[in-house]
């Protein structure tokens, strides 16, 4: 009320709170007192929603692209999702060719009929009817979906091709090193050119390199750190 009934100025003052960011671990003192949280003694921990999670991948992977307001944008989706049986009828989805397919997920247009199958897999809620609260499950879909789905892998593609700060490298250099020697050329030329990210020019990587760090990458999108708030 004192801030003329702003919704950004709360959010701002919950989310920069000390209670809103504190970690989700038990302490021990408290455990007794505030079993149930009902204290706030710790911060919550959740799988943060499924556009935030399309939003990571582009971030972490410097694919987004952060143009603010303008139509909705049609990332990669699977034709048979927009003929009969599976849709009513006939839809028109034209795949987005430059950077408008990084777009965040929020910009993502959704027929009512047909719900984008990445974002629905993370328990987005579908056009057909009102929605008051999503649930939010833990699938082994959903790893299938970060592991394969085509813009999961090609926010890996440009991730992998992203050299690592000191700290980063002595984590992941084992991780490479044994990716490296268990992909194929063969196999890492078709990855690379069938997901390459618009941005990349394939003409510096080493293919099989380059397979070995999407891997990486790909462990990295889909670690429980990058897709829970503790």
């Amino acid at each position: 009320m004192e801030n003329d009934w702003n919704m950004k100025h709360i959010h701002r003052l919950i989310t920069s709170s000390a209670t809103y960011q504190q970690d989700s671990k038990h302490k021990s003192i408290l455990r007794e007192k505030d079993a149930k949280n009902r204290l706030l003694a710790r911060g919550p921990r959740l799988r943060v929603p499924a556009e935030t999670i399309r939003d990571i991948q582009l971030t972490t992977s410097g694919l987004i692209n952060l143009e603010l307001g303008g139509r909705c944008v049609f990332p990669p989706a699977p034709d048979f999702l927009f003929q009969k049986p599976v849709s009513y009828g006939p839809k028109i989805w034209h795949t987005e060719m430059d950077s408008q397919r990084y777009r965040r997920a929020l910009y993502t247009f959704r027929f009512r009929s047909v719900p984008y199958p990445m974002l629905a897999a993370f328990d987005a809620a579908t056009g057909d009817a009102a929605c008051v609260r999503r649930t939010t499950s833990t699938t082994p879909l959903q790893s299938l979906v970060t592991l394969n789905e085509s813009m999961s892998v090609e926010a890996a593609v440009a991730l992998g091709s992203r050299p690592p700060n000191k700290d980063e490298l002595q984590i992941l250099q084992t991780l490479f090193d044994q990716q490296k020697t268990a992909i194929t050329p063969e196999s890492a030329t078709e990855l690379i050119t069938t997901y390459k990210p618009l941005p990349l020019d394939l003409k510096t990587h080493n293919p099989v390199h380059l397979a070995a760090a999407t891997a990486v990458a790909q462990t990295l999108l889909n670690l429980d750190e990058t897709m829970t708030k503790n």
